[in-house]
């Protein structure tokens, strides 16, 4: 994929658009049953693997792309390209679910370092790939051309539109102006669809009970460095649970700052506990002085029955007591058995 820049635009013409989502495409027979037997026969394993692993992210996927108003379909473009492996990358230096390239990913938004790569991560990556399908749609108004240029590139596919002097994608197949590679590319997308909505009949199973992740997830800013075993264990997640949410976490050691924070994503069920140890502040209760003479013997002075206490339970059984009136603090430790 390349960057999208949308100032030449309105030059393409703009007759025979097809503005429904693939309908009416002429798809070459040659390359569609070229991926049906692909898929159906020696690349089926792999396939399935494909349709598998995408069931663990289609929710979330999907209401992504319906916030942005995009299409639901666009899912499978995901699919195709990386068969949803969040850590994939190909020969071309593109990384992702989504696959993109550096400068897109850039261009979208997306942090790209030696310690973060934001086109590994499932939500951010998505949010990316959906703002640049909406910007190739409001070129092309097409979504064949669409997914087209999310192959080839936008500029390429313009080119073509302008030496063809049309926007059908049926037309400019006709007039051999698409390179083969994308000419494959949107073959395959449309195969691969077609496969999974009736997956039934042609013995595509689809697993039960796949441990989706979540869509209503919730975020948090770090602001100072964490090593990696740190988070994990204030999560109370094993790492491949963490990792589902926060592919794009590259090093053990988390370096942010407040001008520079990192993002990471939780789990509703996870996020509470998670902001609560993160912020380190331990859970206290105010407690009224039954007993002054026990006390007492731990150091407090002058101690009046009924005066208020705030009391903070610390790790490995200890108690903080501070006093409020005047701020004097003790800990007391549990009794050595």
């Amino acid at each position: 994929m390349s960057s999208c820049f949308l100032s030449n635009a309105a030059k393409i013409p703009s007759d025979n658009v097809d503005d429904k989502f693939l309908t009416n495409i002429e798809f070459e027979s040659k390359l569609v049953s070229k991926w049906f037997n692909y898929y159906t026969k020696n690349g089926r394993k792999r396939f399935q693997r494909h349709l598998n692993r995408g069931e663990k992210y289609r929710t979330l996927i999907e209401s992504i792309l319906i916030s942005h108003e995009l299409p639901i379909e666009l899912y499978y473009l995901g699919l195709i390209e990386s068969g949803y492996v969040l850590e994939a990358k190909s020969h071309q230096s593109a990384v992702g679910p989504w696959q993109f390239i550096k400068s897109t990913g850039k261009n979208y938004g997306l942090r790209i370092d030696s310690q973060i790569d934001e086109r590994q991560n499932i939500y951010m990556a998505t949010h990316a790939a959906a703002k640049y399908l909406s910007d190739l749609h409001n070129i092309f108004n097409s979504w064949a051309l669409s997914i087209a240029a999310y192959n080839a590139g936008e500029y390429r596919i313009m080119n073509a539109i302008r030496k063809g002097n049309t926007r059908s994608f049926n037309e400019l197949i006709k007039k051999n102006l698409l390179p083969d590679e994308t000419k494959n590319y949107v073959s395959k997308f449309w195969t691969a669809m077609m496969l999974d909505r009736y997956s039934y009949e042609f013995k595509f199973s689809k697993k039960e009970n796949v441990k989706k992740l979540d869509h209503l997830n919730l975020k948090i800013k770090l602001v100072k460095n964490y090593k990696l075993s740190k988070l994990l264990k204030l999560s109370g997640m094993t790492k491949e649970d963490f990792f589902s949410y926060n592919q794009h976490i590259k090093t053990k050691l988390i370096k942010a700052t407040k001008n520079r924070p990192v993002t990471l994503y939780l789990p509703q069920t996870r996020f509470v506990q998670f902001a609560k140890n993160l912020d380190g502040k331990k859970p206290s209760k105010l407690v009224k002085v039954k007993d002054p003479q026990v006390l007492k013997k731990f150091g407090f002075k002058n101690l009046n029955s009924g005066e208020k206490l705030q009391m903070t339970k610390l790790s490995k059984g200890r108690v903080r007591i501070k006093r409020l009136k005047n701020g004097q603090t003790i800990d007391i430790f549990p009794p050595k058995i």
